[in-house]
């Protein structure tokens, strides 16, 4: 067996497809935010916020992903930089997926390589509380 036998064709499994759905559920909530801005559509407001008065760590996420759709990551950045790491870590790996099956290479699996050590819950729970803190000290009240 030679090693283009053991990388999965494009579309062989589903579990390949991950990268591919999230990329294009990442588009469409973009796509859908243009919309609501456009048409002046009301978007759901945040129930923790509304229930406590503070933001939750994913207060901004919409303003967010709107500014990435504007292609501005760094205000992006400045209304949720968690928001804007995980549309950069999704698009890096949609761009990954699509050069393994192009290509026929190993970049995923070689990326994915630091995220399998078995910290990865700990590290995303301080990257929520970090977020937290930021959104809680600069987002209007």
């Amino acid at each position: 067996m030679n090693r283009s036998d053991r990388i999965p064709p494009l579309l062989a499994d589903r579990r390949t497809l991950y990268p591919a759905w999230l990329f294009l559920g990442m588009m469409a909530a973009a796509a859908f935010l243009q919309l609501a801005v456009r048409w002046n559509l009301p978007l759901p407001q945040c129930g923790f916020r509304q229930w406590t008065g503070a933001p939750c760590p994913f207060c901004g996420s919409s303003r967010a992903l709107l500014a990435w759709s504007h292609l501005d990551v760094g205000l992006a950045f400045c209304f949720n930089p968690l928001t804007t790491l995980v549309c950069a870590g999704i698009g890096l790996w949609f761009v990954l997926w699509v050069g393994d099956r192009l290509m026929r290479t190993r970049w995923q699996a070689w990326a994915a390589r630091p995220f399998k050590q078995g910290k990865l819950t700990t590290v995303l729970a301080a990257l929520v509380l970090v977020n937290w803190l930021y959104v809680f000290l600069s987002l209007p009240r």
